[in-house]
């Protein structure tokens, strides 16, 4: 899949079908470009970020989530993996451990075809827009 399909992006999360809409390399992409937003929002180089990654149980979320990952890390953050967690863990993790934001790899309540993710900037404060 070489062009991101712009329906994914919602107004507070990123959600689409698994394998057509959102692979591994729409998850990577993600992840590099939320490194760097949130480098952005914290007016700091990308290579002192702290940033949180939690998964839900879905079967795509652990070949996605080492996506997120290698897209966030490339960009040159620091990656703090919270493992397989509700998403309010991760939005624990992220205001407990001061981390700059977090991206949380869920398609929610969705069905099970579905797969996205919920990104938060530092406090937990949902990215929107």
């Amino acid at each position: 899949m070489s062009d991101i399909d712009p329906a994914i992006f919602k107004a507070y999360d990123v959600r689409g079908l698994y394998g057509e809409q959102i692979d591994g390399e729409v998850a990577y992409r993600v992840g590099r470009g939320f490194a760097e937003v949130i480098a952005d929002l914290e007016g700091k180089p990308v290579g002192e970020l702290r940033l949180g990654l939690g998964r839900d149980m879905r079967l795509s979320a652990p070949e996605l989530t080492e996506r997120y990952a290698e897209g966030m890390l490339d960009a040159g953050a620091d990656v703090v993996d919270v493992g397989q967690v509700g998403t309010e863990i991760l939005y624990f993790a992220v205001g407990c451990r001061e981390l700059d934001g977090g991206l949380m790899c869920t398609a929610s309540h969705n069905p099970k075809a579905y797969t996205g993710a919920k990104m938060v900037k530092r406090g937990s404060i949902a990215l929107s827009g």
